[in-house]
Parts: C-alpha cells; sequence; structure tokens
C-alpha cells in the first residue's frame, strides 16, 4: 500500500525521522517515492527476505 502524505510538509526529512523514532522505515535511494510497510515483524521479514540481499551492507552499518 502507497502512502502519500497528507499535508505538504509531511514529505520532509524531518517528518521521516519522527516516523522512524518509534517505526521501521526503508530509505528509497531513488527519492522517488516513499513505502511504509505495517504488519506483524516476522511477515514482513519473509516478504523482504524475497526481495533483498542479505549479502549486501545494510544502510546504518556505514
Amino acid at each position: 500500500m502507497l502512502i502519500q502524505a497528507d499535508h505538504p510538509n509531511e514529505k520532509s526529512i524531518r517528518a521521516t525521522y519522527r516516523a522512524s523514532s518509534h517505526l521501521s522505515i526503508i530509505h528509497d535511494a531513488s527519492y522517488m517515492g516513499c513505502l511504509e510497510l505495517s504488519g506483524p515483524e516476522g511477515t514482513l521479514v519473509r516478504m523482504l527476505n524475497t526481495v533483498t540481499d542479505p549479502t549486501v551492507p545494510s544502510m546504518g552499518s556505514a
């Protein structure tokens, strides 16, 4: 499900940072859009494991 900002000021980095303080986020390096995934953690992990490469370092590991 694609979640769009309700207000123009919710598209900023600050809003993303605030959301990340209590939610998980995925950084879209292409800057084409922002996605919010919700559901049981195990289900999300299994789903993301099918489309990600676990051998590539994460953004936070740099």
